[in-house]
């Protein structure tokens, strides 16, 4: 009997089922997905996905499942920059002239701001500033002549505008802070001019005179009973002040001068001269000199003070070399060097020693000698002394 080789022939039922029409089914819907399928196909043609957007991968090109410390990196953004950052679009011309119209009504407003702000400064400075095109007051400078005769007359300004002056400050001003004030300058002081080491220390004129001398250099509380003992009697003194002294005490400086007394130059703080170099005298004089000026309006020239009387040859040329002469003492009153010196004293000692064309040594910061004073005055007339000045007593 013959074996039966190849496949098996289906039965008759399957060859049925297999021609059956209801089997078409499963034709028309694979036809249906493969005509949706062509359909998107030809949509992503026609509309491409944005550039910015990756193309998804189909799942034949899907990777496979990532390590964990890799899926972990993954979802950790990057700071590193894109390789190729997307370029900014270009904004329509109608967004771009909407946004420069907001930039210029910010810089047109910013500068409104500005320019009020200055307005209102200004308006504080001049609460009534002159319009433009009205008419502005006429302003000018008072200028003093060095003479000190009265300043030249200026034209006065317009009504409502007149600016404090010197005679005229306004309400609840120092005349030191009127603005625009000028300073009158005082009258031009001689130049230096040097002259040969002497000393005087008596003058030998045949007058009946005497020189009263104070020197200036610590106290200052005894000094305005010297004034008016000297004032009472009609009486001028020459006064030697350290610069130092008047720093101190300018007030009672200013009382000096304005009282008509003759100024000498006694040191800055009262050194011993033969002590000092050549220069170092020159600037204790120069010092001294300078402050006399700006606070007093005199020159201290030409007479000279030395300190404790210490000089000799040397400083005497150095002081010269400055303009100079010094200045010594016929009679020394000891109201600096006798500790605890009466008044009587004093005058017993001045009046008991001094004779025509004496100087007299006395010092403003010895109370004893301005309650003395007054006495010694009267007994210097009673004997026929007329009390002057240096410069008086040393004229010929």
């Amino acid at each position: 009997m013959a074996r039966r080789t190849g496949k098996k022939r289906s039965s008759g039922p399957a060859r049925r089922r297999a021609g059956n029409p209801a089997s078409g089914t499963g034709a028309l819907v694979r036809t249906g997905v493969l005509a949706a399928l062509a359909a998107i196909g030809l949509y992503r043609l026609i509309e491409p996905a944005p550039p910015s957007v990756p193309p998804t991968p189909s799942p034949a090109e899907a990777p496979g499942p990532l390590p964990d410390k890799m899926q972990a990196a993954k979802r950790e953004p990057s700071t590193a920059p894109a390789e190729h950052p997307p370029k900014p679009q270009p904004a329509p011309d109608g967004e771009r002239k909407e946004q420069e119209a907001r930039i210029a009504r910010a810089a047109r407003q910013r500068v409104d701001e500005l320019t009020h702000g200055r307005q209102e400064a200004l308006s504080r400075l001049d609460p009534d500033p002159v319009k433009p095109g009205g008419n502005s007051p006429e302003v000018t400078v008072r200028t003093f002549p060095p003479d000190g005769s009265e300043p030249e007359s200026t034209p006065s300004p317009a009504p409502g505008s007149e600016f404090p002056t010197e005679s005229n400050p306004a309400p609840g001003t120092s005349r030191s802070e009127i603005p625009g004030r000028v300073t009158p300058r005082p009258a031009p002081f001689p130049p230096v001019v040097p002259i040969p080491g002497r000393e005087v220390d008596r003058a030998r004129t045949g007058r009946a005179e005497v020189a009263l001398t104070f020197d200036a250099g610590s106290d200052y509380r005894p000094v305005p009973k010297i004034l008016d003992a000297l004032s009472g009697a009609g009486l001028r003194a020459t006064f030697f002040l350290t610069g130092e002294w008047v720093r101190r005490y300018p007030q009672v400086a200013r009382r000096i001068v304005a009282a008509g007394h003759e100024l000498g130059n006694h040191s800055w703080d009262h050194p011993a001269f033969t002590g000092l170099t050549d220069g170092e005298i020159r600037e204790q004089l120069e010092r001294t000199e300078a402050i006399v000026r700006t606070t007093l309006g005199r020159s201290t020239r030409p007479y000279f003070r030395p300190p404790e009387g210490a000089r000799d040859g040397r400083v005497l040329r150095a002081v010269g070399q400055e303009g100079y002469t010094t200045i010594y003492w016929t009679l020394d009153s000891h109201d600096s060097v006798v500790r605890g010196i009466r008044a009587e004293q004093i005058r017993d000692r001045v009046l008991g020693r001094v004779q025509s064309g004496s100087i007299v040594l006395l010092h403003c910061g010895s109370q004893p000698t301005a309650d003395a004073l007054p006495e010694i005055l009267d007994g210097l007339r009673e004997r026929g002394l007329e009390p002057v000045t240096v410069s008086r007593l040393l004229q010929r």
